[in-house]
């Protein structure tokens, strides 16, 4: 290792230019060192903190946290991008990673950016509560719609409106999905 001496015969510039010189060549060997059992090498930045499914700008973080984990950890991109699907998803609680598990098993996501813009759909920042009802208020079938389509793009709307205090109030939902078809089913 290098070691500075102040005043001593010493070249700054020359000692300067050795320092460089080492954090270069451990450079080298760090990115040299091998990956074992698949997993990341020691990496220079931490893991983020569990995600817990909560909605809202949490999702946010957590996903830059991986971002400069793997940026960190696997520099040159030796991993595949499902490998870091998998290991993102193995840090959250354990009825969101049950229910992650079982969309990555159904080949759900292709690469990390797939990954990413489904969490940010589905846990990102949403509007505020009356926003998302009056965006459930206004789904209605269009002419060209099929039952299916409309189906899918009330489901997702639903599942961003606020939850009735009582199981009972659940049923709006029903009627109002029925109320809202063309005509007969």
């Amino acid at each position: 290792m290098v070691e500075i001496e102040e005043g001593v015969g010493g070249d700054t510039k020359t000692q300067l230019a050795a320092l460089c010189a080492e954090l270069a060549e451990l450079r080298a060997v760090r990115m040299q060192q091998p990956v074992t059992q698949g997993r990341f090498a020691e990496p220079i930045a931490d893991k983020p903190e569990k995600f817990k499914g909560k909605y809202g700008s949490v999702v946010n973080g957590w996903i830059v946290g991986w971002e400069t984990y793997f940026t960190f950890a696997d520099p040159e991109g030796r991993h595949e991008e499902l490998q870091r699907v998998k290991l993102a998803i193995l840090n959250t609680d354990p009825t969101t990673q049950a229910y992650l598990l079982g969309l990555y098993d159904r080949n759900i996501w292709t690469s990390w950016t797939d990954f990413k813009d489904f969490m940010l759909k589905k846990y990102g920042l949403r509007d505020n509560d009356y926003a998302k009802w009056q965006k459930f208020m206004a789904i209605k079938q269009s002419e060209s719609e099929s039952v299916s389509a409309y189906g899918q793009q009330f489901m997702e709307v639903v599942d961003k409106v606020p939850r009735m205090e009582s199981t009972k109030d659940e049923y709006v939902f029903t009627f109002r999905f029925i109320d809202w078809l063309l005509g007969p089913i």
